[in-house]
């Protein structure tokens, strides 16, 4: 009984709100139409209005200030701009492209002879479709929304007496003429409501945006809403109640196929339908929720029997071996079903004591065998990491840190210092007093190396005789004072059987000008090389190594 009423309620629900939709939808619909009607209607009646305007200036029938064409300045068309709204610029230019004169002098001297209202008005009465500054865009303040002045051009030929074109006036309107129009007709309310306005040129590219609108926002194709309001998908992907109304002029070159896009959310358009669907839906739920007590309460006077079975039955099957089963009543099947379980809790009491038993066993041995093993991984781990010999951190290790540091070094632009020290005759000690005697120097070096650095460096030996040193967050000076303090430090440190050993180092500082880890690497060695070369016992600066080719350059990044 409920998921009938559920069912029926829901297509009720449906069949109102799509009715209601229709309806509501054709309604708004004329409402935004009227609206882009009616300012299409203006802007088509203002770029009239302009262009009359223009031509009646080059006719001469607009000179309250000025005796006619010939005396025409800056100061009069300053006056005529300041009578008339939404004038950017007058101007007036010779056949030559030339401007004679201008409101706020702007451009006079300049050339426009390769501007098109230019051109255009050499010929005949003109309208420009919506452009950016060119000229004018550094001597004017911006747009509404911030962005660059966009105007509209007027021009109209300037004749003599024998009717020879001697000039061009051109007028730029300032294009935020468009938005005065729109917030002239579109109330509070209806913006509010997300009622939104986009003028679009003939190629339906949008040339006036709501201020609220991102930059980039784009006009669907408006075919389905081109003869009466449509619900279309916007590039945002929401659905909006759209109308459509061409801008249309009377004089013929104002037609310029404008389009007034009037959008409103279809979640606002249709709220009224929507809220109707939603009466009818909870309406329906509460009669269907009304039915199902009255069906639940029925159902159990007649199965109350089996209604305490089932209970049963599911605590058992959740785990529970302490249920107590209702007294046998009701039919014979229901008794012989009460006897059944019964047996069958005595049965799964049983088998569970068994398998607990062995599960508790099973568990103990998986968690001292796993214990074992993860115990043997991180014992494997360290030592796949150290170097037996000195106990530091292997070429492995070494590698997996430097490369970590290089990339956090080029990250942060925190310095790095790279240090490669290498154990000067390290051969001849080995020649000389044997492999135990060398394998001694090399422990005692890489423990003087570990008491002389920070906390916060890394040194690890990385084969042979051959160490490698990271200072982080340490630069070129601090660098090399470290390498200073570590090479004394080998030298000072007496050695039994050997005496004194020295070490050679090479220092990295600019290891964000490499390509990688092992580029910086090859820098260090470099300088390292340097330092043998040069006598041993020093430390080189890789910026300090002679000789160094281009190709050594090109190969390092640098």
């Amino acid at each position: 009984m409920a998921l009938l009423l559920l069912g029926s309620m829901g297509s009720l629900s449906w069949m109102v709100g799509a009715s209601m939709s229709r309806q509501l939808a054709a309604e708004q619909g004329r409402a935004l139409h009227n609206l882009g009607r009616g300012i299409a209607s203006l802007m088509g009646q203002g770029l009239d209005e302009r262009l009359d305007e223009i031509a009646r200036l080059a006719e001469g029938d607009l000179y309250p200030y000025a005796a006619g064409p010939r005396t025409i300045d800056d100061r009069s068309l300053d006056r005529i701009a300041a009578n008339r709204a939404h004038y950017s610029w007058i101007g007036m230019a010779r056949t030559d492209g030339q401007v004679l004169a201008a409101t706020r002098h702007m451009l006079v001297g300049q050339s426009v002879a390769e501007r098109p209202w230019f051109r255009h008005g050499l010929q005949a009465p003109y309208t420009g479709d919506v452009h950016k500054a060119k000229l004018l865009a550094a001597m004017l303040p911006p747009a509404a929304d911030g962005a660059p002045p966009r105007f509209i051009d007027f021009a109209a030929p300037l004749t003599d007496g024998n009717g020879r074109v001697v000039a061009v006036i051109g007028a730029h309107v300032n294009w935020d003429w468009g938005r005065e129009i729109i917030a002239l007709l579109r109330s509070n309310d209806a913006r509010q409501h997300g009622v939104r306005v986009y003028i679009v040129d003939a190629t339906g590219n949008a040339i006036l945006l709501p201020l609220d609108a991102p930059s980039d926002d784009t006009v669907p194709q408006l075919d389905r809403a081109a003869h009466a309001p449509a619900l279309l998908e916007w590039p945002d992907g929401t659905d909006y109640l759209t109308a459509v109304t061409p801008v249309e002029a009377n004089a013929g070159p104002n037609r310029l196929g404008w389009k007034v896009v009037v959008r409103q959310p279809a979640s606002e358009a249709l709220r009224p339908a929507y809220a109707a669907q939603r009466v009818v839906w909870w309406s329906g739920l509460g009669l269907s929720l009304l039915a199902a007590v009255l069906a639940w309460w029925m159902a159990g006077n007649l199965s109350r029997p089996l209604t305490a079975l089932h209970a049963a039955a599911r605590r058992i099957g959740a785990g529970e071996t302490d249920v107590q089963l209702p007294a046998p009543s009701g039919a014979s099947e229901v008794r012989s079903l009460n006897a059944a379980l019964t047996t069958m809790m005595a049965t799964l009491a049983t088998r569970e004591r068994s398998l607990r038993t062995a599960n508790e066993t099973l568990e103990a041995r998986v968690a001292e065998r796993t214990q074992a093993l993860a115990d043997a991984n991180a014992e494997l781990t360290l030592l796949a990491r150290r170097d037996a010999l000195t106990g530091l951190p292997n070429r492995r290790a070494a590698d997996e840190r430097l490369q970590s540091e290089v990339a956090r070094h080029r990250r942060s632009q925190l310095p790095l210092a790279l240090l490669v020290l290498d154990i000067d005759h390290f051969k001849r000690v080995n020649d000389q007093h044997g492999h135990a005697v060398g394998d001694t120097v090399l422990a005692e070096v890489a423990q003087v190396l570990q008491r002389t650095l920070r906390t916060t460096d890394f040194v690890a030996r990385t084969g042979g005789e051959e160490f490698i040193v990271l200072l982080p967050d340490t630069d070129a000076a601090g660098g090399l004072l470290a390498a200073e303090k570590l090479r004394a430090a080998v030298q000072a440190h007496p050695i039994a059987a050997v005496g004194t050993v020295t070490v050679s180092v090479g220092l990295a500082t600019r290891a964000e000008a490499f390509r990688d880890a092992a580029a910086a690497t090859h820098a260090a060695d470099v300088a390292l090389y340097s330092a043998k070369r040069s006598g041993r016992n020093r430390v080189v600066r890789f910026d300090e190594a002679a000789q160094i080719s281009d190709s050594l350059l090109d190969a390092l990044g640098t």
